[in-house]
């Protein structure tokens, strides 16, 4: 993307640009920039990653901030700075985290138009939830019903000037979430890449299609790597300490998120306390965020870590909030519901912790320190709050906090695994015989998959065409193969394992061809077939 402009807005997957990413670039433009400033290696890729994390942080303080006061805010920045989930994908090259931080700015921009009645700034967090859509698609949008809730009950505008602004927002969001497609899709022909994914090239197939309601069904055979195993669908998934292990990775926040958030809004109704419009549109919309998210990842056929990303703020902000009103009920003699949900999440945390006997200890010892605490509370006046709360904090956030300092020390981020890719060995043996080879041919080769793609371009940055889409589809037409090699643009083609081994997998049309007319090269990449076909058409 970074070898011209044309590349650089279309979003090319190779240097040729006749393949193009299944994804709008919005994020990938801002690690081309990382690469042009600091060359191409891990850390300009993850760079931008990085810092979009550390913004989210900051902005989720302020948002509770302007609602709940300073010390909700604090823990809740806190609770995300150390959720496994969110520290694996900020240390990664994928676009989550970005995407995240766009979120909790549009969640900051409709809570100041609470504050303002300005639609101004509900315009401005549908530019940005829209510019979030250009970076992840429709995982952008799961927070869009509980962030629509919030203007709904907390903007000071009369009811229609309420609605009327409303539709003007959403007309802004959908307007700047097509934008590039849009755009791409008014392009010459000749100048748009065929969208891997997609069924026929269309960016917009892509978008709907593969990235949209077949991220609902099981992956295909043949689709490609797929990330760390995340379990079967089920409504523990997000929870469970053992299989995947999400509770350990969202589970150790989600779980006191929840408990403590509930109470406290039970507590809050009951008491029958008088609460902002702000505040209970607030809690409301964390609330329906919450539920859309941990319903719909209980049951996604596919889910890869960072895609719960777009829950993480829901999870951090809930904590913080819950956490802090019910030490504050207990420092107002109300301390059975403090109790009550430090022993629920203590035993959940224990758990998770299993194996772990230190973790336990300091788990149990930091709870109940605080719970001991709170029932002397009488006693403590002024020291209560801030005493009770640290400790309940550390008992609730040593686990997550556990879990992300292995993460930082053991180097891990998220990943792509599985089939599919050359390993370095092939990648190195291959490229090293292709680049002996050259004789001005435009494509380096063509393989069988885009993984297998992605190897040669990030080694030797030349053109490289694949024969078969992700879901296994052929994705270059005999044809087309043959006209290249008749222009001289290409002379090699890795068919791959399944064109070897006929039975194990379809074979796609291309490679089948190359296989039955060209010259097999031995000993470059055993089991993969390396054919030489530039001088079989004449």
């Amino acid at each position: 993307m970074g070898q011209s402009w044309h590349n650089f807005v279309f979003a090319a997957f190779e240097p040729s640009a006749r393949l193009g990413l299944d994804k709008p670039p919005v994020d990938l433009w801002f690690q081309v920039a990382s690469v042009k400033l600091f060359g191409f290696h891990s850390f300009a890729l993850k760079l931008p990653e990085a810092l979009a994390g550390t913004a989210a942080v900051v902005l989720v303080y302020d948002l509770v901030r302007r609602v709940f006061g300073s010390a909700a805010g604090l823990a809740s920045a806190l609770a995300l700075a150390v959720l496994p989930v969110s520290v694996l994908t900020s240390r990664s090259d994928t676009m989550d985290s970005l995407m995240m931080a766009l979120i909790v700015l549009a969640a900051w921009l409709v809570v100041r138009n609470a504050e303002t009645g300005r639609a101004r700034y509900l315009n401005a967090a549908a530019v940005v939830l829209g510019v979030a859509f250009n970076v992840k698609l429709f995982q952008a949008l799961i927070p869009l019903p509980a962030l629509g809730l919030l203007y709904l009950m907390a903007s000071p505008l009369p009811r229609r000037r309420r609605l009327e602004h409303g539709v003007v927002a959403v007309l802004v969001l959908v307007a700047v979430s097509l934008s590039w497609l849009t755009a791409v899709s008014l392009a010459p022909a000749s100048d748009r890449p065929f969208a891997i994914g997609s069924r026929h090239g269309s960016v917009w197939d892509a978008a709907f299609v593969f990235n949209g309601v077949h991220r609902l069904e099981h992956r295909a055979a043949g689709s490609g790597p797929a990330g760390p195993p995340s379990g079967s669908p089920s409504a523990t998934r997000l929870i469970t300490g053992s299989g995947a292990r999400l509770g350990r990775r969202i589970g150790s926040e989600l779980v006191p998120a929840v408990v403590f958030g509930g109470i406290a809004v039970i507590v809050a109704l009951g008491a029958g306390l008088p609460r902002r419009p702000l505040e209970r549109a607030m809690a409301a919309s964390i609330a329906l965020w919450l539920a859309i998210g941990f319903a719909g990842f209980s049951v996604m056929s596919r889910l890869e870590v960072r895609y719960l990303e777009t829950l993480t703020p829901a999870i951090a902000m809930a904590f913080g909030i819950g956490v802090v009103a019910l030490i504050r009920a207990a420092a107002q003699g109300r301390t059975r519901v403090l109790l009550a949900a430090l022993a629920c999440t203590s035993a959940y945390l224990v758990y998770l912790a299993r194996g772990d006997h230190v973790l336990q200890v300091v788990v149990l010892a930091t709870g109940v320190a605080a719970a001991a605490l709170a029932v002397a509370g009488p006693n403590l006046h002024g020291m209560l709050p801030a005493v009770t709360g640290s400790l309940a904090v550390i008992a609730l956030l040593a686990v997550p906090a556990s879990d992300s300092i292995a993460i930082v020390r053991e180097h891990r981020f998220d990943h792509s695994t599985g089939g599919g890719y050359l390993s370095p060995a092939q990648t190195a043996a291959l490229s090293r015989y292709l680049r002996g080879q050259r004789a001005g041919e435009r494509y380096e080769a063509a393989v069988l998959t885009v993984w297998q793609a992605s190897n040669l371009v990030v080694t030797d940055d030349r053109p490289v065409l694949a024969t078969r889409n992700v879901d296994g589809a052929p994705m270059l037409s005999v044809s087309d193969l043959q006209h290249e090699v008749k222009l001289g643009a290409l002379r090699y083609v890795l068919v791959g394992t399944p064109c070897m081994k006929p039975g194990r997998s379809p074979c796609p049309p291309a490679s089948r061809w190359a296989r039955d007319h060209g010259t097999l090269v031995r000993g470059v990449v055993p089991h993969l077939g390396l054919y030489r076909v530039g001088a079989v058409v004449r």
